[in-house]
Order: structure tokens, then sequence, then C-alpha cells
């Protein structure tokens, strides 16, 4: 008895609700870090009239995709993001995309997904062509009640009082894909790679849409070097990324993607030392296939 009022208390505080107008859209909240994507092939399938609310701390740019080894094409979700004061700023449809290689590690940067077109604070998930016929359009406005659940903000690394938040890869395919085919990154924002030793390792901007600054940190959080990396004409120029590629000259555990020129405009150097959420110091990396 005592386990079955534990489940159902949790699974009370993980349900909310959308309202527009006089609709209500029961939904499933996603507001921890782990939960909330960007790969959604293990959110399960809302039924009709129902759906799932992803959830984040600040606002941001959103990124999501859905991929398979077969059955490309596939409409799986209707994709609402929503501004912190309520309004429908975008409803898209989410594939789910074949990949072009069948080794994921490969395949998986070839994964477009969608990007919000401007910083959100929530992402609704709803059955695939149903977005309509709830009453979810751009430009409407949605009540959103988290039910007293708040949405966890994501790891960040801190240097004094200034933090830069972390999406962290440790692992592929996920290392793999990394920014590929975001076309916006929000300030504050960072993407880090973390691996198991430290080597000297080269990024390019193969289908990586955002111009960025990659950078290098020692496994105590130290700041090694600061490389910026415009947007390629066409990133989707194999030949030309691997043309655009800029040596490291340091040796990093940790490599950090963040918008260009955003670490020098916030008064981050060379030589920094960080203090290294746990999440990322134990993340126990695996080794690369491709080193």
């Amino acid at each position: 008895m005592e386990m079955l009022t534990t489940l159902l208390l949790a699974l009370l505080q993980d349900a909310g609700e959308v309202s527009i107008g006089s609709d209500r859209i029961a939904v499933r909240l996603h507001a921890k870090n782990g939960q909330r994507g960007p790969a959604t092939m293990s959110f399960a399938a809302p039924k009709r009239g129902e759906g799932i609310l992803v959830a984040f701390a600040r606002d941001r740019h959103a990124h999501f995709y859905h991929w398979s080894k077969s059955g490309g094409g596939r409409r799986v979700f209707d994709v609402a993001f929503i501004t912190s004061d309520g309004e429908i700023a975008e409803v898209l449809p989410l594939l789910s995309e074949e990949l072009g290689h069948p080794d994921p590690p490969h395949g998986i940067s070839a994964v477009k997904g969608v990007t919000s077109e401007q910083e959100i604070r929530f992402a609704l998930f709803l059955p695939p062509n149903s977005a309509g016929r709830s009453g979810v359009k751009k430009g409407v406005k949605a009540a959103v009640d988290l039910k007293g659940v708040e949405a966890e903000e994501l790891p960040a690394m801190e240097l004094g009082d200034k933090r830069i938040y972390l999406e962290i890869v440790a692992h592929e395919p996920d290392r793999s894909r990394g920014l590929t085919y975001r076309p916006a990154l929000s300030k504050g924002d960072g993407m880090i790679f973390a691996y198991p030793d430290a080597k000297r390792r080269p990024f390019w901007m193969y289908r990586t849409f955002v111009s960025i600054d990659v950078s290098y940190l020692s496994a105590d959080g130290t700041l090694l070097e600061i490389n910026p990396m415009k947007r390629l004409s066409n990133p989707e120029d194999e030949r030309a990324a691997r043309g655009s590629m800029v040596p490291t000259k340091v040796e990093g555990i940790y490599v950090l993607e963040t918008p260009l020129g955003w670490l020098q405009e916030s008064g981050y150097k060379v030589g920094d030392k960080f203090a290294l959420p746990k999440a990322l110091t134990e993340s126990k990396p695996e080794k690369s296939p491709f080193e």
C-alpha cells in the first residue's frame, strides 16, 4: 500500500496542464535533466487530448530530434514552442528520420530535427496532426500549469558569480552529433564534449549551422585555448569542412562549444579556472570510436 501511494504521488507530481481558452490538455512533465531530450525516441506517445510538456528553467533555444534505423519520414509529434509569457511561438512537425549510415555514431549527425526560432520556456508534444484540433496555433496564448513542479536548471560550470550552462555529451552517438543542424544556440549555453583522456582533438564545422567558439579545458577546469570557427557557406560540404579544420595546440579532456565571441564578450579568457559540475566530472565518458 505504501509503495502504491508513493507511485501515485510521483505520477501526480509529474502531471501538469496546458489550457488554451476553455480547452485543457493534460500533460506529462519532463522538467528534469535527462528527461528533456533532445532525442525524443524515449518519449511515450501521448493519447488523444493529452501531451508531453518539456519545461526549462529559463528561456533558451530548444532543439529536438527523432531517428530510427528504418521508417524515416513518419510524423511522430506535433511540437509547439511556448514562450515564458505563454505565447505559442511556433508549431512544427517532428519527423522520425532514417539514419543515412547503418552505424549510429556516423549516421546520427545527419538527423536534422527541429530548433525553436526564438528562445522559449516550454515545448509541448502532441500526437501527430492533432495540434490544430486542440487549438494549438502560432500566436495563441496558452496557460501553463506545472502543478508546483519546478524545472531543473542545466548543470553549469562556474567562475566566480558567472555561469555557463551545459549540455554534456560524453558518449556516442550523441558526441558525434554535437551541434549539427542547430541554427541557434543561446548565449550562456554551451555544449561540452567529455573524453576519458586528454588529447589534441581538432573539431570541424561539418553540418554545423551556427558560428561558435571551440574551447579546450583541462581536467581541473582550466581554459586552455579558444578557437573561433565560423559557419561555412555550405555547412554540408564535407570537403570544405575538412579543409577549414583548425588544429588545436593543446591537449584537452573537455571541449566546449559556445556562441561565437560570447566568451570574450563575457570576460572569460585563457587561464581561467572553472568549477566544474559533478554531472560532468562524474560522467564516465567512453573512448571515441573515431580515435
